[in-house]
């Protein structure tokens, strides 16, 4: 998984440059999502019991663009809305706006959360026949089925991509890769347990 990781990395310089000559560029990072989608793929598969190459990688991105770009430029958007929110409230003061701060930063939570309980959901092979909206469903169910142990897990992939930030080349190699290992390790048997569907070996 450390080429796709590679792969990422370079698109994100690439947006980053883009963003630093031209501010609205930033919301070419809704592309992220892409190589996001083909990891996840991966990650899902390696939970499922199945051998893994990169052209799972390549296969997962090419099969879902659409909903993946989608996801993306959702996230981008809301992600820049709720943070510019938490601090129009910071900066407005009073006890209603830091509640408005307070509700935006909730929300800037609950959609991190949303988004490692997707990911895994969207590109799982078991559910091909599953609408991209039931699969969204299905992602707020696990979290609300489980709040507390999603947050902590969300709080552990954030943690750990501020640190490989730190890192910087851990970002560009590993950490992406890792983190979908992580989330998939825990959201894919969690929503078969609320599905009640016995999680098991399938043949491609």
């Amino acid at each position: 998984m450390v080429p796709a990781n590679v792969i990422w990395g370079l698109l994100l310089l690439a947006v980053t440059a883009f963003g630093f000559l031209w501010l609205p560029a930033v919301l070419l990072s809704s592309l992220l999502a892409l190589p996001v989608a083909g990891m996840h793929r991966m990650a899902v598969l390696l939970q499922r019991g199945q051998p893994i190459s990169f052209s799972d990688f390549l296969g997962g991105m090419r099969a879902f663009a659409l909903p993946a770009i989608g996801l993306g430029v959702i996230a981008v958007l809301l992600a820049i809305v709720f943070t510019a929110n938490v601090f129009i409230g910071l900066d407005t003061g009073g006890v209603l706006g830091w509640s408005f701060s307070a509700l935006a930063l909730y929300a800037d939570v609950g959609l991190a959360m949303l988004f490692v309980a997707i990911w895994p959901i969207l590109v799982d092979p078991l559910r091909r026949g599953v609408s991209v909206r039931a699969r969204l469903r299905l992602a707020a169910l696990v979290i609300l089925a489980r709040p507390a142990r999603m947050f902590a897990l969300t709080v552990v992939i954030a943690t750990l991509l501020l640190i490989a930030t730190a890192l910087f080349i851990a970002l560009l190699t590993i950490a992406v890769a890792f983190v979908s290992l992580v989330a998939t390790r825990y959201v894919i048997p969690a929503a078969d347990r609320l599905e009640g569907r016995r999680t098991k070996v399938f043949v491609q």
